[in-house]
């Protein structure tokens, strides 16, 4: 319930934005929707586009003129001047310009109003402080007023602790991110049913990645332990938290929930006695399953998986050590007998058929848990 279709998923995917033509963004939201759709995602909501490019994009998804989850969009970013995310924000001071700008994304076919309450960790290395409220209560307010008054939502990115109060008190719809939110905003969020965005990963993400912009990871360090700790708050008060992963910031391409996994009890939306769910698979959520290691099992069997793409590379096969005759591994063994000691061999015929390459073995004396194991390197190929 947070992407942004015009951003890349790259390093610094405002870099690669401002390198862009108008038809070149364009063309990389139709294909981010895409992507989501077929990851899917059926419900997103774009929330920060230049030139309202995402409000486009949704109008023709709902036409049936191109794929994608239904989109709900709100184009540009009500902001101060000079403030968080300029590059898709409509500069706005005072009641009366906040006010027109509202009545402006309305016109242009706006789903829902975002504003920035606060400053935020990553879109500008200079004047980007996350915790400075931005937008005051007044300029929030009235935005409030306007979009109700045109039955549309609100949505607040909103970090540092005043600004989220004053979003809040304003009557905002949503609050994204709220990383320093307080337990007096907190207890109001769900006096008020305000839903929370809290988009806990990217945070985490930026504040501990070495490739991205260094202004980025230092503001992200000073606010995720405080968000870590929010959110938790807020699952444990119950308040009504919705599922967004900020898909396209840095290192986060779409659609992003492959990634932005959260572990905890997690409800989306509805109030109730749900027991929490994984929101990327959909079941029961808790802590990290640990990973099958890829060796084989005590009587050195192995199953080769496919993947859906039409050529991969399996890599290095572990496999347990077990007996062996002539000092060769079970594996090389099974191989070579799969293509009769020629360096490859096909099975079946026609466009399915399997090319199985036999490349080297590969002695590892020492893998997981101090235990000897061989490992095979091989490839396959679908053609």
């Amino acid at each position: 319930m947070h992407v942004h279709y015009v951003w890349d998923g790259s390093a610094d995917p405002v870099a690669s934005l401002r390198a862009q033509s108008r038809a070149e963004t364009v063309v990389e939201a139709v294909q981010n929707a895409r992507r989501q759709l077929r990851a899917g995602v059926t419900t997103v909501r774009d929330v920060g586009s230049t030139d309202d490019v995402a409000i486009t994009v949704g109008a023709a998804i709902r036409e049936g003129q191109i794929p994608g989850p239904r989109t709900f969009a709100s184009g540009r970013t009500i902001i101060i001047t000079g403030g968080h995310d300029p590059f898709w924000g409509i500069e706005s001071d005072g009641v009366d310009a906040v006010r027109s700008a509202v009545r402006t994304l309305r016109s242009r076919g706006a789903d829902l109003i975002k504003v920035s309450a606060t400053g935020g960790v990553y879109g500008q290395a200079v004047g980007e402080d996350p915790g400075a409220s931005e937008l005051s209560f007044e300029e929030l307010d009235a935005v409030v007023d306007e979009a109700h008054r045109f039955d549309l939502q609100v949505a607040a990115h909103a970090v540092g602790t005043e600004g989220i109060r004053n979003a809040v008190e304003a009557g905002v719809d949503t609050v994204e991110h709220g990383n320093l939110m307080d337990d007096e905003t907190l207890s109001l969020l769900i006096e008020k049913d305000v839903a929370y965005d809290p988009t806990v990963f990217i945070y985490r993400d930026i504040a501990r990645s070495d490739s991205i912009p260094g202004y980025a990871a230092e503001n992200a360090r000073s606010v995720y332990e405080r968000h870590a700790e929010v959110f938790a708050r807020a699952v444990e008060n119950d308040a009504r938290i919705v599922a967004g992963s900020d898909a396209g910031s840095p290192n986060l391409p779409h659609p992003g929930l492959h990634r932005a996994r959260v572990h905890g009890r997690v409800r989306t939306g509805s109030r109730g006695r749900t027991r929490g769910h994984d929101v990327q698979r959909g079941r029961p959520a808790g802590p990290p399953r640990p990973r099958r290691r890829r060796g084989g099992d005590a009587g050195g069997r192995r199953r080769l998986l496919a993947g859906p793409t039409r050529r991969y590379r399996c890599g290095r096969l572990a496999v347990a050590r077990r007996e062996r005759r002539r000092g060769v591994p079970f594996a090389a063994r099974m191989l070579s007998r799969m293509t009769r000691g020629k360096p490859s061999a096909r099975f079946g015929r026609g466009r399915f058929s399997l090319l199985v390459s036999f490349a080297r073995e590969v002695r590892s004396p020492r893998i997981e848990r101090g235990a000897s194991r061989s490992t095979v390197g091989c490839s396959t190929r679908l053609s």
